[in-house]
């Protein structure tokens, strides 16, 4: 993998450079609620998902936006896959979990996190981190609640996995 230099070094580097201080601040101030395999599980797995959808959604045949300065894998795409992604689904999860929410509250606490994100996105296309060539930021929005619930759904099952391997059952869930 060969990752290129910015074509220019401009809003778009800058916007995600603050992006990745306010996110790593707010995960590193976040109580440590979890053991490091489940944290490092849901970082890879986030990882994955990003690139995935990026796979999926921006490379042609079907080519539907762009993010940054070129069509190419820059080191700022990079930055976006570890530094951003992971750490703003850790913030996420870490108050889920923290509130230990049920029925409805979960559904309108991923809703309300889908919306959140989906305002970052509309601030990060004003930064002209991505370029739309097809796609909508309505899209972002349910693509953001299957995201976050699918993070749920993985959460608990990790956790399941520990408790069963360490013979105790999740309450929660």
């Amino acid at each position: 993998m060969i990752l290129e230099p910015p074509a220019h070094f401009d809003s778009n580097e800058w916007f995600i450079i603050g992006a990745v201080v306010v996110v790593l601040t707010i995960s590193w101030m976040l109580p440590r609620r979890w053991l490091p395999v489940q944290t490092i599980f849901l970082v890879l797995f986030n990882l994955y998902l990003g690139k995935l959808g990026d796979y999926l959604l921006a490379i042609p045949p079907v080519d539907l936006y762009d993010a940054n300065d070129t069509e190419k894998y820059e080191i700022f795409d990079f930055v976006l896959y570890v530094a951003v992604y992971p750490p703003v689904v850790y913030i996420m999860l870490n108050v889920y979990d923290k509130w230990k929410l049920k029925g409805m509250r979960r559904v309108l606490y991923i809703s309300f996190f889908a919306l959140l994100t989906t305002g970052l996105e509309w601030l990060a296309i004003l930064a002209h981190v991505f370029t739309y060539k097809g796609w909508h930021i309505g899209y972002s929005f349910f693509v953001y609640c299957a995201v976050y619930t699918l993070n749920v759904l993985v959460f608990h099952w990790v956790r399941r996995a520990i408790m069963r391997e360490k013979g105790h059952v999740d309450p929660q869930w």
